[in-house]
């Protein structure tokens, strides 16, 4: 019999958006099993990766206790409640199937995760990938929404989309949907 608490993986990156969905989850009491982090290279050399990559929680000195680029960081709080996490460069696949296999997730959630996905990343998670996306797809599809509402003179709201991922932009099946006004 399957586990009823399915182990998901959370697929971000250093942003406001991306921490206050993790937070969120935690809250919520999702059991994460990991956490992957698209960074810069700026970002990862902060970082005394082990070389296994993961970032484990019981080994504090390997862990970026002080982010320049926030206030609290997606790492620490994974810390703080005994979550590895794994930084990942932008457009390494290998290091992301990696995360898949290390932290064997029955879900993943996305919250400002840079790269589409091929197939066989998409396939190799058994529930899937779910992402938060900050438009009303399929309006301001891609990786910068928030430019393109800020661009429209003429646009007074938008919103967050869930939806299932696949292989397009921002196109898989919308699972909620909510407007904010400006």
């Amino acid at each position: 019999m399957k586990d009823p608490d399915p182990r998901t993986l959370f697929l971000g990156m250093h942003n406001e958006m991306s921490l206050r969905a993790f937070i969120s989850l935690l809250e919520h009491n999702i059991n994460i099993c990991g956490v992957a982090l698209a960074t810069t290279e700026i970002q990862v050399s902060e970082f005394s990766i082990p070389q296994t990559g993961i970032i484990a929680p019981d080994s504090p000195s390997e862990l970026p206790l002080v982010n320049r680029f926030l206030g609290d960081s997606i790492f620490q709080s994974a810390s703080n409640h005994e979550i590895p996490g794994i930084p990942l460069r932008k457009n390494e696949m290998a290091e992301l199937r990696q995360a898949i296999s290390s932290f064997q997730p029955d879900v993943a959630c996305i919250a400002c995760f840079p790269l589409r996905l091929p197939e066989n990343i998409l396939d190799s998670v058994e529930y899937g990938f779910i992402n938060l996306h900050p438009s009303m797809l399929p309006f301001h599809r891609g990786p910068a929404p928030l430019f393109w509402i800020f661009r429209s003179a003429n646009q007074d709201a938008s919103g967050v989309t869930v939806h299932l991922v696949d292989e397009g932009l921002d196109s898989g099946d919308i699972v909620l949907q909510q407007e904010v006004e400006f």
